[in-house]
C-alpha cells in the first residue's frame, strides 16, 4: 500500500474495541423504530434469513479472518509478496463467496421454508460479496485499523439514517434487510477500492485470475482449512447452549439465559480485543526472532487481560441484579443467577485468546487450538445434557465455564508440554 505512518498499539486497541461495540451497538439503536414499523412477524422474517446467511458467511470465510491477518503480518515489509499473497487469498475469498452465493439461490428455490421470502434471502445474501471485498484480514495484517474504524462507522451511521428514512411500512422489510447487513458488511466496498487502488490495479485482470487462481487453492487450501474447521468448532460450541437450553428447557428459559449472556457479550469483544491487534507484531516478532519484543508483547496482554476481565467479573458479580433490571427489566430478574455464573467465562475466554490467538497460531499450532474447541465442545454438550434438564439456564451456565475451562487447560498444557517448540533462540522463549 501507499506509504504510510504505524498507528500506535494503544490506538489500535481503542479503535478494535470501538468498532467491536459500534457493531453491537448497531442493533440496539435501530431495532426499537424497526420492530414498531414492522411488528414481529417481518422482524421475525428478517432475524431468521439473517441467521441463514450467517452460515454461508462461515462457509465463504473459510476461516480467512485468522489466516489472511497472518500471512499478511508476515511479507507486509515485502511489496511484491504482498501484492501476490492478497490477490491470492482474495480470489479464493470472493470465490468461495460466488459458491455460497450459488448454494443459497438453490436453496431459495428447492426449501419451502425460504422459498417464501426468496427475494430476502437473495437481497441479504449480498453480504456474501461485501464481506470477500472487505478484505480486514489485509488490513489488520498491516495495522491499518484507523482505516477499519472509518469506513465501519461511517457505513453504520449511513445506514441507520437510512432506516429511519426508508422504512416506513411493513412492507419495506426487504430494504431493512439489506440495510440491516450493509450496516455489517458494507464497509467491504470502500476497503476493496482502496487496496485495489494501492495494490491490485493492473493485477487482478482477467489473464492473471485465470493463472492465479488455481495456484492459489493449491497453496493455501489445506492451511485455510484448520482455520475453517476452527471457526466451525467454536461457532457450533458457543452456540450449543442455547440451542440445548431452547430444546431442553423452552423458550422461557431461553429467554432468560440470552438475557444473561449479553453484557458478558460485550466484555468478551474488548477483553480479546487487544490480543486480535497484537497477531500481526507477535507474527512478525516471530518471524524476526525478536524475543525479548514477543515476551512484551504477551506481558502486556497478560497483565490487560487479568485486570480488565477480574474486574469486570467482580463488579457485574456484585451488581447482576442491577444489570439485568436495567437491560431487560423486572420479568427477566429469573437470569440473574445464570449471569453470575456465565460472568466467570470472561477472564477465562481472555486467557485462552492468549494462548490460542497470540502464542499456538502465530507459532503454527493451529491444529491445537481446533483440538482444544472439540474438547470444549464435548465437554459442554456432555454437562449441558446433565444439567440443563435440572437448572434449566444456570446448568448451560456452568457447561459454559467448565467447557471454556477445559479449552484453556487443553492448551496451556500443550504449550507447557512442548516449551521447545516455542522458543526463537536458546535462551530466551
Amino acid at each position: 500500500m501507499k506509504k504510510r505512518k504505524k498507528d500506535s498499539l494503544p490506538l489500535n486497541f481503542i479503535l478494535n474495541s470501538l468498532v467491536a461495540f459500534f457493531s453491537m451497538l448497531f442493533p440496539i439503536l435501530s431495532f426499537p423504530y424497526a420492530s414498531r414499523i414492522l411488528h414481529p412477524e417481518y422482524v421475525g422474517r428478517v432475524s431468521f434469513a439473517e441467521s441463514i446467511v450467517a452460515y454461508f458467511l462461515l462457509f465463504s470465510q473459510m476461516g480467512m479472518p485468522t489466516y489472511g491477518t497472518r500471512e499478511i503480518a508476515k511479507v507486509r515489509s515485502d511489496r511484491n509478496q504482498l501484492i501476490q499473497l492478497t490477490s491470492q487469498l482474495f480470489l479464493i475469498n470472493f470465490s468461495m463467496a460466488i459458491c455460497s452465493y450459488l448454494v443459497l439461490i438453490l436453496a431459495s428455490c428447492l426449501v419451502p421454508r425460504l422459498h417464501e421470502d426468496q427475494w430476502l434471502y437473495l437481497v441479504m445474501g449480498l453480504a456474501l460479496f461485501m464481506n470477500a471485498m472487505s478484505m480486514e484480514w489485509l488490513y489488520k495484517g498491516l495495522e491499518e485499523y484507523g482505516a477499519l474504524a472509518k469506513r465501519s462507522f461511517g457505513l453504520k451511521i449511513l445506514s441507520l439514517m437510512s432506516i429511519f428514512l426508508l422504512i416506513h411500512k411493513q412492507e419495506d422489510y426487504l430494504i431493512y434487510g439489506f440495510l440491516y447487513m450493509l450496516a455489517a458488511y458494507g464497509a467491504g466496498i470502500l476497503n476493496f477500492r482502496a487496496a485495489y487502488r494501492d495494490l491490485l490495479r493492473g493485477y487482478l485482470h482477467l489473464d492473471a485470475v485465470k493463472s492465479d487462481i488455481k495456484e492459489a487453492f493449491q497453496k493455501h487450501l489445506s492451511h485455510i482449512a484448520v482455520f475453517f474447521a476452527m471457526t466451525c468448532a467454536t461457532t457450533i460450541y458457543t452456540h450449543l447452549d442455547t440451542v440445548m437450553v431452547g430444546a431442553m428447557s423452552g423458550n422461557t428459559e431461553l429467554g432468560y439465559y440470552n438475557a444473561a449472556v449479553k453484557i458478558k457479550t460485550l466484555l468478551v469483544a474488548i477483553t480479546t480485543s487487544l490480543g486480535i491487534v497484537l497477531v500481526p507484531r507477535i507474527t512478525n516478532c516471530i518471524m524476526e526472532r525478536k524475543a525479548e519484543a514477543l515476551r512484551r508483547y504477551i506481558r502486556i496482554t497478560f497483565l490487560f487481560t487479568a485486570s480488565f476481565s477480574l474486574l469486570s467479573l467482580a463488579f457485574f458479580e456484585c451488581f447482576a441484579t442491577e444489570s439485568i433490571l436495567l437491560l431487560s427489566g423486572q420479568e427477566f430478574m429469573p437470569a440473574v443467577p445464570a449471569m453470575k455464573v456465565i460472568m466467570l467465562t470472561v477472564p477465562l475466554i481472555g486467557f485462552s485468546s492468549l494462548t490460542g490467538l497470540e502464542i499456538l497460531v502465530p507459532f503454527h499450532k493451529e491444529k491445537i487450538v481446533l483440538y482444544s474447541e472439540v474438547f470444549g465442545a464435548v465437554i459442554d454438550f456432555v454437562i449441558n445434557l446433565w444439567l440443563i434438564p435440572i437448572y434449566g439456564s444456570v446448568g448451560a451456565a456452568v457447561g459454559t465455564v467448565i467447557a471454556e475451562l477445559g479449552v484453556l487447560a487443553f492448551q496451556t498444557i500443550y504449550i507447557q508440554i512442548r516449551r521447545k517448540d516455542f522458543r526463537l533462540d536458546d535462551n530466551q522463549t
